[in-house]
């Protein structure tokens, strides 16, 4: 715990605007800090998640531009197969 006795007591909201109730000042400032820290995590997980997928999508990118490529080719070869029969 950060603080031994509370240095003031604030109104501070729990549950509803208009339910306010006395909450030690030590007590508001824990649950921000606390929240602080939820917050990165989340932060540094969703972080990790967007550099995953932005991997994901960079090589399927290069997937289907070697796969169009790959068609373009088969193509030729086909009229090229074609032309050379006529």
């Amino acid at each position: 715990m950060l603080f031994t006795t509370p240095p003031i007591v604030l109104h501070y909201v729990m549950q509803s605007e208009a339910a306010l109730t006395e909450v030690p000042a030590f007590a508001v400032i824990q649950k921000l800090a606390e929240d602080k820290v939820a917050l990165q995590q989340r932060r540094d997980v969703l972080k990790h998640t967007m550099q995953e997928l932005g991997s994901q999508y960079e090589a399927l990118k290069t997937q289907l531009a070697e796969n169009e490529t790959n068609v373009q080719v088969e193509s030729s070869n086909v009229l090229l197969i074609l032309y050379s029969l006529l």
